[in-house]
């Protein structure tokens, strides 16, 4: 299937992402508004890293977060990175409620620290094209997860706590596979959604 990816362009690093999938052959459009988020063709999603209460602010005024909310419900294929994974865990640190939920997960924002902390560290995955380096910025970290539900695709080496998971079509990863030199993780989404790629 031809499709294409749409990557929500609200904050954050967006563009990195569609440069991402341009390097696969693969359609990749921003997404601001909910006739974006309509387009027929529209087959995945990203939700990039950048601020996630920013993100779901910005989401609200333009009318996008509930359109979002039914994408997850119907478990269409979405990818949240840092940022991302925040917005679609069931539970978030400090918050009463999740921002879009989906992801039977608790997780706590910027647990590795600042930006300042940022670093990158290999990954051990549950798939060895994956096994690459992830950048790790402000990046939360799941505190609690459902194994019933949660299948985890990635931990740093020596830890059991995931900075990768799946549930369904909904993937999260902690770290920015967009700011790596592989385009690995992009690829890995794009079969997930059933997305032709040159590869």
């Amino acid at each position: 299937m031809r499709g294409v990816v749409g990557v929500v362009a609200l904050q954050g690093a967006f563009q990195e992402h569609i440069d991402k999938f341009a390097q696969l052959g693969v359609d990749a459009v921003q997404i601001k508004t909910p006739q974006d988020l309509a387009r027929p063709e529209l087959v995945a999603l990203v939700l990039p890293g950048g601020e996630s209460t920013a993100m779901a602010s910005i989401a609200e005024r333009w009318g996008l977060l509930d359109p979002l909310r039914e994408w997850v419900r119907a478990d269409r294929p979405i990818w949240g990175t840092c940022a991302g994974m925040v917005l679609l865990a069931d539970y978030v640190e400090d918050r009463s409620k999740p921002h879009l939920g989906g992801l039977a997960l608790r997780v706590a924002r910027n647990r590795y620290g600042s930006q300042v902390h940022s670093f990158v560290s290999a990954l051990h995955t549950i798939e060895p094209r994956l096994e690459v380096k992830g950048v790790f910025i402000r990046a939360p970290v799941v505190t609690e997860f459902d194994s019933d539900k949660i299948q985890v695709l990635a931990t740093l080496p020596d830890s059991e706590i995931p900075v990768a998971v799946r549930q369904g079509n909904r993937i999260a990863t902690a770290f920015h596979p967009e700011l790596s030199e592989s385009v690995c993780w992009h690829h890995w989404f794009a079969e997930l959604a059933g997305v032709h790629t040159c590869l």
